[in-house]
């Protein structure tokens, strides 16, 4: 019975279907997760400034793993929409 390609023996297929989504308000940390994380073969990965941002992605992609900051700093231009 073939594998399906959820179940791949092959690791490097498995992480290219996975979508990933880094949520930081630091561009540079962004940058750093992201390129350490297509160097380990993840496929699609997206980022965020925000909490408000990322939301936005989730309604537009499956997102499979959510990296975020700890501490996302307020972004009081959001306030009206809480």
């Amino acid at each position: 019975m073939p594998y399906s390609s959820i179940v791949s023996k092959d690791p490097a297929y498995r992480l290219k279907r996975i979508q990933v989504m880094v949520v930081d308000n630091d561009p540079g940390i962004a940058k750093i997760i992201s390129t350490v994380l297509a160097k380990l073969g993840f496929g699609t990965i997206r980022t965020a400034r925000d909490g408000f941002e990322a939301i936005e992605i989730m309604r537009q992609h499956k997102i499979d793993l959510l990296l975020t900051d700890w501490d996302l700093s307020a972004n009081h231009d959001h306030d009206d929409e809480l």
